[in-house]
């Protein structure tokens, strides 16, 4: 059988999801069997110990925790070899509590229907994110699995680790949401291959490979984690009202229809006003200017069967190809 490694993140082990995981502690492992739980202290650590773990004969990984955890098992993940990095199984464990990574990989809530997915392992190899900074060798590159937002005030993101209300937190946010609308909004130019794609004042933007990002929910509904492209959507500043309207419509959680969106598999994002955070997962610490981009079915995501089971079509073989074509099969354009 897989061993299997469970990775916690602080938040997990001490405060409202450690209570959770101290409860279902034992029935996780018993499962999940034979499997270890490790706790790490940051995204950082995440990286290492997953990959030590993977190259310590460990294929079914499990992150229980937050979103910056989680990045940091990505990015620990694709430092592997490709041949090493295709035989892992990664999947998240929410502890009835829905969230980004769950929703993206149509996982169920109950804690006995994750486990029952978690053991049975099927997988689909999902799109993972790139950014890069700068050039040769002092080049840094981060990889994501949901996607990255760019010109966000920090405290939104960054409150204490598995805490459901941050006072202080809050208010930083009240505070530079504030200052992004009643200031003069940050300038931010756009490329793609084809050139400039947007150059102008705006709110902020997202660089999606799935339709959810943390604490904002689901803001790239055409987004697809298996097509191979990044979907960029933007709001932009040109007008007050909008401003406010926007920033309504994040608070409820539904992104709003005025926003401005475009797909590709590389986009080149600078800030005509110095620098801006760019956090990846909710994992923070990089800035623009930035290169995005994408790498197709990169790493191996544990899904349910019937996710695996609607997903079949996409992955037909080239006779079957064939076949369809010959006998008109509408579907052959989506397919292909």
């Amino acid at each position: 059988m897989e061993a299997t490694q469970i990775i916690l993140n602080p938040g997990a082990a001490r405060q409202r999801l450690g209570r959770l995981w101290q409860h279902c502690q034992r029935e996780v492992l018993r499962e999940l069997a034979p499997a270890e739980a490790v706790i790490v202290e940051s995204p950082q650590e995440a990286a290492q110990t997953a990959r030590d773990s993977a190259l310590g004969g460990y294929f079914r990984l499990v992150v229980v925790g937050d979103a910056p955890t989680a990045n940091g098992v990505v990015n620990g993940l694709m430092g592997l070899a490709e041949s090493h990095r295709a035989r892992m199984k990664l999947g998240f464990l929410s502890l009835y509590r829905p969230d980004e990574w769950s929703r993206t990989t149509d996982f169920p809530r109950r804690l006995e229907r994750q486990l029952e997915v978690l053991r049975a392992a099927h997988t689909l190899r999902f799109d993972v994110g790139v950014m890069r900074r700068g050039g040769g060798r002092d080049a840094r590159v981060r990889h994501f699995l949901n996607g990255c937002v760019f010109g966000a005030p920090n405290p939104l993101w960054h409150g204490r680790p598995g805490s459901w209300l941050d006072l202080r937190a809050a208010a930083d946010t009240v505070r530079a949401a504030g200052q992004a609308l009643f200031a003069q909004a940050p300038v931010v130019r756009i490329e793609d291959a084809g050139g400039t794609v947007y150059e102008g004042p705006w709110v902020l933007g997202l660089a999606m490979v799935g339709r959810y990002y943390p604490l904002l929910g689901e803001v790239a509904p055409e987004a697809d984690p298996m097509d191979g492209l990044l979907d960029l959507v933007w709001l932009d500043a040109r007008a007050r009202w909008r401003v406010w309207r926007d920033m309504a419509g994040l608070a409820l959680h539904r992104l709003p229809a005025g926003r401005r969106h475009a797909c590709g598999e590389r986009f080149r994002i600078a800030s005509l006003d110095g620098p801006l955070a760019l956090d990846l997962d909710g994992a923070p610490g990089e800035t623009l200017p930035a290169e995005l981009s994408v790498l197709p079915g990169a790493l191996p995501i544990i899904v349910p069967l019937v996710s695996v089971q609607q997903r079949r079509p996409r992955f037909k073989s080239l006779p079957e190809l064939a076949k369809g074509a010959a006998l008109g099969d509408p579907n052959i354009a989506a397919v292909a």
